[in-house]
């Protein structure tokens, strides 16, 4: 039982590290709006990662079935979302050390929806974690060891999300107006880019 705990938590973790659209996303919010604005998002992101890996553990046919006949409107509903976050990055004006940031509570919940959406739009989130459960030998496990993996995923991808808002909003606190605006940039750019990519490579495997 322990075994499928800290295993959950090291897939959580695994999964959550590359740096990816999401990653970036969140970093991008925690350098530039506030620690906690990136942790709610990241929250969003931990969220997708239990409910792909519990779909993944329990064998969730219904779930399944829904993600494998709609993955090419997922997937162009992802790219959509990356090209537009990416825009609204360019956008945005850099935030002053001089003025408080406010943090209210309708732009978590924005954070934290957004970050949810985005993650499971993108079908190779439960793929993945499919592949990664038959990695881990969960297909023999008990229902309370797929428990208990789940939880673990839950732990490990928060815990990243956690370390990483921090370290980027401590970054954010020493650096200057003039940087911010350059991260907004480079964020954004990215972000469409990995938008582009994404519709790109949809484009290419159904020709």
């Amino acid at each position: 039982m322990k075994l499928s705990l800290l295993t959950g938590i090291g897939v959580g973790f695994a999964i959550a590290a590359p740096v990816g659209p999401i990653g970036l996303l969140i970093l991008k919010r925690s350098i530039v709006e506030s620690r906690m604005s990136g942790f709610v998002s990241g929250l969003g992101a931990a969220t997708a990662d239990v409910t792909g890996a519990a779909v993944a553990a329990f064998g969730i046919q219904a779930i399944l079935d829904l993600v494998d006949s709609h993955a090419t409107a997922m997937q162009v509903a992802a790219g959509a979302f990356l090209i537009l976050f990416g825009i609204l990055t360019l956008k945005s004006p850099p935030p002053s050390h001089e003025a408080a940031r406010p943090i209210h509570e309708r732009n978590l919940w924005v954070a934290y929806g957004s970050t949810v959406a985005l993650t499971l739009a993108n079908p190779m989130t439960i793929v993945s974690l499919l592949v990664i459960c038959a990695g881990v030998g969960l297909g023999a496990a008990s229902r309370s060891e797929a428990a208990l993996f789940v939880a673990g995923v839950g732990i490990g991808s928060t815990a990243w999300w956690a370390i990483l808002s921090s370290a980027a909003a401590w970054f954010g606190s020493l650096i200057s107006r003039k940087a911010f605006r350059w991260i907004n940039a480079a964020a954004g750019l990215a972000l469409i880019g990995f938008g582009v990519t994404e519709l790109v490579r949809l484009g290419m495997s159904n020709r």
